[in-house]
């Protein structure tokens, strides 16, 4: 077995990882789903950049930010 500092690479994961993914999404949803979100200040919808880097998962190239309204 490699160890690879921030990765898992043995053939079984640790159980609690399913768990921590499920929370997570829980947690994102639950604040997506509750505030009313709108760019910060001086930001124009025409500002963000939807372009994204190439590879296995679709990082933005420039962060997106969004402030809640209440």
């Amino acid at each position: 077995m490699v160890v690879i500092p921030g990765k898992i690479t043995d053939r079984r994961r640790s159980p609690g990882m399913a768990l921590g993914v499920a929370i997570v999404e829980l947690v994102l949803s639950n604040l997506l789903y509750d505030f009313d979100w709108e760019l910060p200040c001086g930001m124009k919808r025409e500002d963000t950049d939807t372009n994204v880097l190439p590879g296995l998962a679709m990082h933005k190239k420039e962060p997106l930010c969004f402030v809640p309204r209440n």
